[in-house]
């Protein structure tokens, strides 16, 4: 499967939109606390994936946002994800950065 990556403009309609997708944050507990997260993402750090995706995996047509601090972890997360049969699997390009420099609203 490949993967799409987006910016934060395009999640942030996402979100909004009438079926928003599942957004996982793959970003450690102090970068959330230091930085904050987008309200609602799922905190699994990449190392947890393949337990995740083997006790509680969710559809595998369900739209998957990975989103990380600058945008290389969040693609090899990415990757985990399409590896493993999701369809639609999108990398927040920038990452929570460039989330950040537009104003977009955050959880702390």
């Amino acid at each position: 499967m490949s993967i799409r990556r987006i910016t934060a403009n395009t999640l942030s309609v996402m979100i909004n939109g009438t079926a928003p997708p599942m957004v996982i944050d793959v970003r450690s507990d102090s970068e959330r606390a230091s930085f904050g997260w987008i309200d609602g993402s799922l905190n699994l750090l990449p190392s947890d994936i393949p337990a995740y995706l083997k006790n509680a995996p969710p559809e595998r047509t369900t739209p998957l946002v990975v989103v990380c601090q600058t945008g290389a972890r969040s693609a090899h997360a990415s990757q985990l994800f399409a590896d493993a049969g999701y369809e639609n699997v999108f990398d927040l390009a920038g990452g929570m950065l460039g989330w950040m420099l537009l104003r977009l609203p955050l959880r702390r």
